[in-house]
């Protein structure tokens, strides 16, 4: 770590405060570039609900590893420097033992601005502690809830702490921005970008987090009328769509559908969410194939400690009109589940090989879908033909 590095932390920190709004990455933090990159950003948007979180020295190895900093500096640097600077916060007395100092020049960098904006100096190792002393008290950045926001992407840093810890304080900081009377800052056109930015931002991630929907339903019950009307905005147009979202059968925002695969799904399944999943939909089988049975659902109820309770049943009808039961109150979940309306998260996968006498013909897949949770079920059907 030289003086070149030290300067450029200090013009990192000149940027957080000074630059003026360009578009900013919120909703996915940042666009994952290849599948380690999509990992890394399941862990750090859904951090806050896992019980069992790696430890700080993996998660920042899989930071590396990802190579998102070097890959995407712009957008992923102010969301990994929110984030981290809550997860190494929470436990101070690991980070001599946690943090190498073997790094790549930019996690360095982010890591002593998450160290810096939490005044985590003590704890740190020695060498990013002679770092950080070399820089003067009133050059640090504040706390990231007590910050002055300027900057799109100093909301960004918001979003990330959120994520990584759960905690509304962080929730209560963006819209303390958005509901200022007079705006936070005393240019108009970037008082208006930033509301801009918020409303998207909120709107995208109500989407992907029971918990941001909860937040905001919140706000708005005990908002004055003049903000609570613009936060009704927000949240009709979430509700507008969510009509994007219906996978086909549906009551009220539960919805589901049931596709019959084959194999391929497996591989499929194994991708983080974020990457995308392809599902081949297949009509034909032979008896010397497995059948997979793929159920996407959307929509169920969350409990206030993030978690869904979702099960089914199915019953295959022979060409004969002879009806088997395959399945009865089998889980599709019953656990963690951050995102209400994430269609890639909320699926389940079965499977099935019909015998060797099994007669060829048409036959049909019912699956009953129960959202434990609201009382809702819906039922959805899959035909195919079994050749020989």
């Amino acid at each position: 770590m030289n003086k070149s590095f030290l300067r450029a932390v200090g013009l990192a920190l000149f940027l957080i405060a000074t630059s003026c709004p360009t578009g900013a990455q919120t909703y996915l933090l940042f666009a994952p570039k290849n599948l380690a990159q999509a990992k890394l950003l399941d862990q750090l948007t859904y951090y806050y609900t896992v019980p069992k979180q790696p430890s700080i020295s993996a998660l920042l190895a899989n930071i590396e590893d990802s190579q998102i900093l070097e890959t995407d500096w712009e957008n992923a640097q102010y969301p990994v420097v929110g984030f981290l600077s809550q997860v190494l916060a929470a436990k101070p007395e690991l980070l001599a033992k946690e943090i190498s100092s073997r790094y790549s020049p930019r996690l360095k960098k982010v890591i002593l601005l998450a160290l810096m904006t939490e005044f985590l100096d003590i704890y740190a190792p020695p060498a990013y502690q002679r770092i950080i002393n070399k820089m003067p008290l009133g050059k640090r950045p504040p706390p990231i809830t007590a910050m002055a926001v300027k900057h799109p992407k100093q909301l960004d840093m918001l979003w990330g702490a959120l994520f990584a810890t759960g905690d509304p304080k962080f929730f209560g900081a963006i819209f303390k921005v958005y509901e200022a009377p007079n705006g936070p800052t005393g240019n108009s056109k970037l008082n208006a970008a930033l509301k801009r930015v918020i409303e998207w931002a909120t709107w995208s991630n109500m989407q992907q987090h029971t918990m941001v929907e909860r937040l905001i339903r919140e706000r708005m019950a005990s908002a004055a009328p003049n903000v609570a009307k613009r936060l009704q905005t927000i949240v009709s147009r979430f509700e507008t769509s969510l009509e994007s979202l219906n996978l086909g059968t549906r009551d009220g925002f539960f919805s589901a559908s049931v596709a019959l695969t084959d194999a391929s799904i497996i591989d499929e399944l194994k991708k983080p969410s974020s990457s995308g999943i392809r599902v081949v939909r297949k009509s034909r089988f032979s008896r010397r194939e497995s059948i997979f049975v793929h159920i996407a659902f959307n929509g169920m109820e969350v409990s206030e400690d993030y978690k869904a309770n979702v099960t089914f049943s199915a019953i295959l009808r022979q060409p004969d009109g002879h009806e088997q039961t395959l399945y009865e109150n089998r889980t599709a979940i019953i656990g963690p589940a951050p995102a209400r309306y994430s269609i890639l998260s909320a699926r389940d996968l079965n499977q099935f090989r019909l015998p060797e006498d099994a007669p060829t013909g048409d036959y049909l897949l019912r699956v009953s879908l129960s959202d434990n949770l609201s009382g809702k079920d819906l039922e959805l059907t899959a035909n195919f033909k079994l050749v020989e």
